[in-house]
């Protein structure tokens, strides 16, 4: 198994903060934490089909997410192995979604039980309405993109859009 980490080095040179793992090869899983020159195994077991999933799927809900407040209780949690369990996330079984896009549709769908977002998430959710149709835009803006005023200008019409709310993705989502 080859692991490509060339985009972790500036993670990893930034702090001494503690680094949680999830390293799974299709039948066996890896539940391990990482802070500086130490690292602690949590958890290894290996399980065939479907109940492989569901168990790696609970374990780390029980090792990485505070059962009193329901939310992450890690800063970074890497996910790393072989090209089954990736292969297994991009079938459209409907059962798991990553990424922005995809995990508002769910939401918007109330398709979701629990959804893990980091907490310091630079992305803005800007409720936007056309000044000429009165037709309501939704946007979702990184900090730098928030200062490219392009991003509130109807380019069809040429006219302005105004803002009708402003508010952390992480707060729309949580």
């Amino acid at each position: 198994m080859r692991f490509h980490t060339k985009a972790l080095n500036e993670c990893l040179e930034l702090d001494d903060d503690e680094f949680s793992f999830i390293m799974m090869d299709g039948n066996k899983t890896l539940f391990s934490m990482l802070c500086v020159n130490s690292r602690e195994v949590l958890h290894i077991f290996c399980e065939n089909g479907y109940n492989y999933v569901r168990k790696t799927d609970e374990l780390a809900t029980i090792f990485f997410i505070d059962p009193a407040l329901g939310q992450p209780n890690v800063s970074r949690l890497i996910l790393a192995g072989s090209g089954k369990y990736f292969e297994k996330m991009r079938e459209d079984t409907g059962k798991c979604v990553f990424g922005m896009n995809d995990t508002l549709k769910a939401l918007e769908m109330g398709a979701t039980e629990i959804v893990i977002v980091w907490e310091d998430l630079d992305i803005t959710r800007y409720v936007l309405k056309k000044n000429i149709t009165g037709e309501v835009v939704i946007k979702y803006l990184s900090k730098k993109q928030e200062v490219d005023m392009s991003n509130f200008h109807n380019l069809a019409s040429s006219a302005d859009m105004y803002v009708q709310e402003k508010m952390l993705l992480v707060g729309v989502v949580c």
